[in-house]
């Protein structure tokens, strides 16, 4: 079988500066593409989609990521748990033994301006870990 020559005039110019518009690829055979994406798997080094399958993957998470964005105000990263910790142990002191676990997360979370909930509880373990005189038993803050 003879190969057909390839000259640079049937070959379209491609700008890469330009995004790959994903609707015009069309459906790919391939059921795990753009759905999961890792090198060191055995067949994503071997598959011929491997770059779209990433292009369409990274879409995929920054997807993902802006929606949890719209759902959470702040994430780890961008939360300002900065405030005066002052004031919360205050508070503390004055609602000792009234004040529930929950009662302790939403003060943190409105001093924060936080509304991601691992963000705001794991402060909330470090706050009562280093500070000797807060407890929580029974899920009551105690102050001593």
């Amino acid at each position: 079988m003879v190969r057909k020559a390839v000259t640079k005039k049937d070959v379209p110019p491609v700008d890469l500066k330009k995004p790959i518009n994903l609707e015009k690829i069309g459906k790919v055979e391939v059921a795990c593409f753009g759905q999961e994406w890792d090198t060191r798997s055995k067949e994503c080094p071997l598959c011929a989609a491997q770059e779209l399958c990433a292009i369409v993957f990274q879409q995929k998470i920054k997807n993902a990521v802006k929606q949890r964005e719209a759902e959470a105000d702040y994430f780890l990263d961008q939360a300002d748990f900065d405030f005066d910790t002052s004031v919360l142990k205050a508070d503390c002191k004055e609602h000792s033994g009234k004040w529930t676990t929950m009662d302790l997360y939403k003060r943190i979370s409105d001093l924060s301006k936080c509304r991601d909930q691992v963000a705001v509880v794991e402060f909330l373990k470090r706050f009562i870990g280093n500070d000797p005189d807060l407890s929580i038993k029974s899920k009551i803050v105690y102050h001593a």
